[in-house]
C-alpha cells in the first residue's frame, strides 16, 4: 500500500511540474508589446556605492497601465538593487495588446 501511494504521489508531482513548465514556456503573440514611454534612472545616492554592473528586474506590466510585481533577476549591492526597484515603480508605459485588448505581461528591464 505504501509503495502504491508513493508511486501515485510521484506521478501526480511529475504531472504538475510538466504542466507548470508548459505554461511558462508559452509565448503569447501580441498585437503590440509593452512600449516604455519613460524609464527614470536610479538614484545611486552620494557615490559611495561604487559597484559597477547592471541590475536586471523582471517587471509585471499590468493591463491597467500600472506596474505590478517586481522580481530581481540579477542584483548588485543592496542599495543599487533597491534604487533600481524604486525607479522601476516610476516607469510609464503603454500596455501590451492582444486581440485589441490590453493584457498583463512580464518583461525584463535593465538598469545600468
Amino acid at each position: 500500500m505504501k509503495c502504491f501511494l508513493l508511486l501515485l504521489w510521484l506521478v501526480i508531482s511529475c504531472s504538475i511540474v510538466a504542466v507548470g513548465q508548459q505554461n511558462r514556456s508559452a509565448n503569447p503573440q501580441f498585437d503590440k508589446n509593452v512600449k516604455i514611454l519613460y524609464k527614470p534612472r536610479p538614484s545611486w545616492g552620494d557615490g559611495q556605492d561604487c559597484s559597477q554592473g547592471t541590475v536586471i528586474l523582471r517587471i509585471e506590466f499590468l493591463a491597467s497601465g500600472e506596474i505590478g510585481r517586481i522580481f530581481t533577476v540579477k542584483g548588485l549591492t543592496k542599495n543599487r538593487t533597491e534604487e533600481s526597484i524604486k525607479a522601476a515603480r516610476k516607469i510609464r508605459f503603454k500596455p501590451a495588446r492582444k486581440d485589441g485588448k490590453n493584457i498583463t505581461v512580464f518583461r525584463q528591464v535593465e538598469f545600468p
